[in-house]
C-alpha cells in the first residue's frame, strides 16, 4: 500500500488527525503516523507535548498510538481493531510479532487475553532462560576451577543420619505474603514517581505559558489537571499507608492461624462471639472498599 505524503502544515495536520480520530480501527493508525511525523520534522517547535494535548488527545494514549504505526505495517485487517489489541502486537518481540500478524492474515484473529497471556509466557521464557545460563555459566566456572585445583585425596566416607527437613505450616503464607507486599511496594513507587514527573512538567508548561502570555481558558485547563494529579497524589499516599498497615497488620497476626490460640477458647462462648463480630464487620468494611474501587475489566476485543 503506497504511503501518502504529508503536509509540513501544522494546521493541515492537525485537520486530518480531527478527521481520523472519527474512524474506528485505522485512525490509530492514521493518527499515530501524522504524530511521529509532527516529531520527527519539529513541526510544533519544541512543545510537542504541549501541541498533543491542545488538540485532545492524552499523552499517553499518543504515545501508545505511535507505537503503533511504527511498529505496525498498514494493512486492512490489522488495523480493524481497538487500540488494546493494537499496543499489545506492537510490543511483542519482531519474532512473536510476525506470528501474530500472520494469524490474522489467515483470519484467526487474537483476543485481548491471548496477547496477554502471550507476553506473559514470553516474560516466563526470558526468565527460564536466564536462569539456565547462569547455571551453566556457574557449571562452566566450576568445571574450570575443578581442572586447575591438584586432584583431592580420596574421601572417607561417614554415614550420618539423614534428618528430614519439616517446613512450618505458614512458610508459604508467608513467603507469598513476602512477595506480594514487595510487588504492591514496587508498583506504589513507580505509580508516585510518574505522577510527580506528570506535575513538574505541567509546572513548568504553566510557567512558559504565563511567560507567554497564554489565554486565561488554556492556564485554567492548565491548572485543573495540576489540581488533579495533586489530588491523585495525595489519595495515592494515603492508599500506600494503607497497604502497609495491611501488610503490618499480617506480618504481625498472620501466624495465629496456625497456632492454638484459636481451639484454646473452645469454652469462651462470649470470647468467640466477640471476635466474630469484629471479623464480620472487617469483612463488611472489605466488601465495601471492594465496591468504590474503580472496574478494572478488560473488554474483549477493545
Amino acid at each position: 500500500m503506497n504511503e501518502i505524503a504529508l503536509s509540513d502544515n501544522l494546521a493541515q495536520i492537525e485537520l486530518e488527525i480531527n478527521h481520523h480520530k472519527q474512524i474506528a480501527g485505522q485512525s490509530i493508525w492514521e493518527i499515530g503516523r501524522r504524530l511521529n511525523h509532527v516529531k520527527e520534522h519539529d513541526l510544533a517547535h519544541g512543545q510537542f507535548m504541549e501541541w498533543v494535548e491542545s488538540i485532545g488527545i492524552n499523552y499517553k494514549e499518543a504515545q501508545r498510538m505511535m507505537k503503533i504505526s511504527s511498529e505496525l505495517p498498514e494493512l486492512d485487517n490489522v488495523v480493524q481493531f481497538g487500540s488494546s489489541i493494537l499496543y499489545l502486537i506492537a510490543t511483542l518481540p519482531d519474532e512473536e510479532k510476525q506470528t501474530q500478524l500472520d494469524r490474522i492474515e489467515k483470519g484467526d484473529n487474537p483476543t485481548v487475553r491471548e496477547l496477554q497471556e502471550v507476553k506473559r509466557q514470553l516474560k516466563l521464557a526470558e526468565a527460564e532462560n536466564k536462569k539456565l545460563f547462569e547455571e551453566k555459566e556457574q557449571q562452566a566456572e566450576q568445571l574450570l576451577k575443578a581442572q586447575i585445583k591438584p586432584p583431592l585425596p580420596e574421601p572417607k566416607i561417614i554415614e550420618k543420619e539423614v534428618v528430614k527437613e519439616v517446613i512450618p505450616d505458614d512458610y508459604q503464607f508467608f513467603k507469598s505474603n513476602y512477595e506480594a507486599s514487595e510487588r504492591n511496594t514496587e508498583f506504589y513507587k513507580k505509580q508516585n514517581s510518574e505522577l510527580r514527573e506528570e506535575m513538574k512538567e505541567l509546572e513548568r508548561i504553566i510557567r512558559e505559558q504565563q511567560q507567554n502570555m497564554a489565554s486565561k481558558e488554556e492556564l485554567s485547563q492548565l491548572e485543573e489537571r495540576k489540581q488533579a494529579i495533586s489530588c491523585e497524589l495525595e489519595s495515592l499516599e494515603k492508599v500506600i499507608k494503607l497497604n502497609q498497615d495491611v501488610e503490618d497488620f499480617l506480618l504481625e497476626h498472620a501466624s495465629l492461624q496456625y497456632s492454638a490460640d484459636f481451639s484454646n477458647l473452645f469454652n469462651n462462648r462470649d470470647l468467640t462471639l466477640s471476635l466474630l463480630d469484629t471479623i464480620n464487620r472487617l469483612e463488611k468494611w472489605i466488601a465495601d472498599i471492594k465496591s468504590d474501587l474503580p472496574n478494572t475489566d478488560i473488554i474483549e476485543g477493545e
